[in-house]
């Protein structure tokens, strides 16, 4: 079998992973921890291991299309179990998709990292990505927008003498989801916040 061959494979069994992921717990916005009954454990860790194996079978490959999404499903991963900063993070994996996409250029990529930078991080106290290019602060509402931009927008294009549209609206549920709790987290904090003033 092709390295290619192989590669796409070892993706398939990445995105089989976080399927069981999601069949094991809640891995949605409002959890934070592994499932912890212990077949749901146990099916996280064999998952987990998949996971790892995909990318390292995706690096092995050489092909740099088909990385980001085994690179955002172990970030996924890392967010929710292992370090989330610094690296071999969650943050790291984000950033190499990221390098991936821009030159690529993947721009239903971009709009998955901006998704996963968001729906990761916007609990912490210190969001990895606090500064746009020009120094400005920035923060999970700015990778939302950016997300929406590229979900939103219908790009026209030529490949092989080809037109192609494409438009990423399938994601747009999950954006919505991802912005509202948000949104609900904020109005918590504030809530907290404003009740120890008192």
């Amino acid at each position: 079998m092709k390295h290619t061959e192989l590669a796409f494979v070892e993706l398939c069994q990445a995105v089989r992973a976080q399927n069981q992921m999601r069949i094991g717990g809640n891995f949605g916005l409002t959890s934070s921890m592994p499932p912890t009954p212990e077949k749901s454990q146990r099916e996280f860790t064999a998952a987990a291991a998949e996971i790892e194996q995909a990318v390292s079978g995706l690096r092995r490959a050489g092909r740099q299309d088909y990385l980001p999404p085994g690179l955002l499903t172990r970030a996924w991963l890392r967010g929710l179990t292992g370090p989330r900063t610094g690296p071999e993070s969650a943050q790291s994996d984000l950033d190499e998709a990221w390098e991936i996409a821009e030159r690529g250029p993947m721009p239903l990529f971009r709009a998955d990292i901006h998704l996963y930078r968001a729906r990761l991080f916007f609990r912490e106290a210190q969001y990895p990505w606090d500064k746009h290019p020009d120094g400005t602060p920035r923060g999970p509402k700015d990778d939302f927008t950016a997300a929406r931009a590229i979900i939103c927008r219908e790009t026209v294009y030529q490949k092989d003498g080809v037109t192609l549209k494409h438009s990423y609206l399938r994601r747009l549920p999950e954006l919505e989801d991802a912005e509202d709790a948000l949104k609900r987290f904020e109005e918590e904090r504030s809530e907290r916040e404003s009740s120890r003033e008192v």
